[in-house]
């Protein structure tokens, strides 16, 4: 088996999934957020101010197409899949899953988050309310091209190991 990449909005957790999915198929976890900060010495929110969203998604780009990994599970950012033809090169290099959540429960996560967020960091609850939906109805259109799409509300890690073990082995 490749590469497995999970893709969604963030706060639908593809950290936490990431690494039970990883532990569960006996892969490597690797956090593609993560990958950036170390490489760079910044933090995501740091790169954000000192720079551009611009800068930060052509770091992201050319993080993610050096990888260079096998048998790992990716946890991409929430905006990975949606910029520089990122989705075609997750496509390429494995499986992608979208965790799918819905509108509320990402909202409710988020408005508890969101000063982590770079994108949502300076919104209120109220604007949170209007954009949230807003960007999560913009990334659909990529998150809708994943190979798998999963209700991650019910769910477990073991049950999409199974099934990816059972479907895409080779």
């Amino acid at each position: 088996m490749n590469n497995i990449y999970l893709i969604g909005f963030m706060g639908s957790g593809k950290s936490t999934f990431g690494k039970k999915l990883a532990a569960a198929l006996q892969f490597h976890f690797i956090d593609l957020d993560k990958k950036i900060e170390k490489q760079t010495g910044k933090t995501i929110l740091e790169i954000f101010d000192e720079s551009s969203e611009d800068i930060f998604r052509k770091i992201e780009s050319k993080v993610l197409n050096n990888l260079n990994t096998k048998n790992s599970v990716i946890a991409c950012g929430g905006g990975t899949p949606c910029f520089f033809q990122n989705m075609d090169t997750i496509k390429k290099d494995g499986i992608s899953v979208y965790l799918k959540m819905p509108v509320k429960t990402i909202k409710d996560r988020l408005n508890r988050s969101h000063k982590k967020r770079p994108l949502l960091q300076n919104l209120s609850k109220d604007r949170l309310d209007i954009e949230i939906p807003q960007m999560l109805d913009y990334r659909s259109y990529y998150y809708h091209q994943a190979d798998i799409i999963i209700d991650s509300l019910h769910i477990q890690a073991k049950q999409l190991a199974a099934y990816l073990s059972e479907n895409y082995s080779r």
